[in-house]
Formats: structure tokens, C-alpha cells, sequence
């Protein structure tokens, strides 16, 4: 698999996010093709979407913070996650899917997904005392309320809402909403300068 390269802004990210095929640009048919070839062209189009679908999109995080917000300063440690990911024997640590981050330090850092054999499509990916997932399915959700009684963490969605298992029925996912938050007293909420 060939990588794909973004910079997000800040340089953070240096090589790209599953699937980690090089992103092309829209395919272009001119007036004069046959149907054959616009439909070559509508399946490129499609490519491209679901290519650019694992850039962006909804992520879950596993953290052992009150919010994943705050995933650094209660970090799940690395060498924990590694233990929990060689005892479970569905999941498996891949050599070509990956991201790069610069350290801080002047080098880079390569952060290896962890691949679930259930769903093949899903990447578990540790960063920064968190691990995310992005598109989660309810199973995949349900592995991830697992991991996290593992790593004695909690899962929560990007709006920070918390996401567990139901004891009646068992093993359905709950999702509770995140408490409302009050605002700043230091400035009111449509002033931003």
C-alpha cells in the first residue's frame, strides 16, 4: 500500500491515515465518451470518496481521562496497550498500515495500526495516551467498551459522550450524554476577541 501524505495545518501529521492509498483528483470525462467510460469514471468518483471518508470523520476515543479532551494529562501507558493487544488474540498489529508525527525532537514517530480480525476495516490507532477509532460499528463500539475495562479507561465520542455496555439486555451500547458544561465567567460566549 502506497502512503498518503497531508500536512493538517501545524505539520503535525507527516504520512497518512488508513487506508493509506495516495489520494487522486476527480475523475473528468469529456462529453464525447461512451458509456463505458463514464462508468469507469463514476466508480473513480466513488474511490475517492471512500478514500477521503478516513480522513475526516466521527471518532470514538479510549481514555483513561474524565474527557477525551483531556487524553494527555491521564495517558493510558504504551507498554499496557501492548500487553492488552498481544493477549487478544482478534487483534494484530500491522506493518503497512500506519501514521508518521513529528516527536518535537527533530524526528518522527510511527504509530502502527492495531487491526481487529472481526472487521477487517477497522484500525485502532494509539496516540498520545488515547487510542481512536474512526466510522465504529456497534460491535466494534462493544470491542471497544472491552479494551477499555481492560486498560482501565472509558470510551467517549467526539461531542464527549460516554458510550458503555447495558446490563438489561446485556451487551447492548448506551450512549450517555455528556453533562452540560457552564460557561466561562471571564467572557460571554459572543465575544470572541
Amino acid at each position: 500500500m502506497a502512503r498518503a501524505t497531508f500536512d493538517l495545518g501545524g505539520g503535525d501529521f507527516v504520512a497518512g491515515a488508513r487506508p493509506n492509498k495516495r489520494l487522486q483528483p476527480p475523475a473528468t470525462v469529456p462529453p464525447s465518451y461512451g458509456l463505458a467510460t463514464l462508468t469507469r469514471a463514476v466508480a473513480a468518483a466513488e474511490r475517492q470518496v471512500r478514500q477521503t471518508a478516513w480522513i475526516m470523520g466521527y471518532e470514538l476515543h479510549i481514555t483513561c481521562a474524565t474527557s477525551w479532551l483531556d487524553a494527555e494529562s491521564t495517558p493510558i501507558r504504551s507498554d499496557l496497550w501492548n500487553q492488552v493487544v498481544a493477549a487478544d488474540q482478534s487483534l494484530r498489529s500491522s506493518k503497512d498500515d500506519y501514521f508518521e508525527r513529528k516527536d518535537g525532537k527533530g524526528g518522527t514517530v510511527r504509530i502502527p495500526a492495531v487491526l481487529w480480525a472481526s472487521d477487517p476495516e477497522v484500525a485502532f490507532w494509539f496516540d498520545r495516551g488515547e487510542i481512536t477509532v474512526k466510522h465504529a460499528s456497534d460491535a466494534t463500539i462493544v470491542k471497544m467498551i472491552e479494551l477499555a475495562s481492560a486498560l482501565n479507561g472509558r470510551v467517549f465520542g467526539d461531542d464527549d459522550e460516554e458510550y458503555l455496555l447495558s446490563d438489561s439486555p446485556p451487551g447492548y451500547v448506551v450512549r450517555r450524554e455528556a453533562p452540560a458544561r457552564e460557561p466561562s465567567p471571564c467572557r460571554p460566549w459572543w465575544k470572541f476577541w
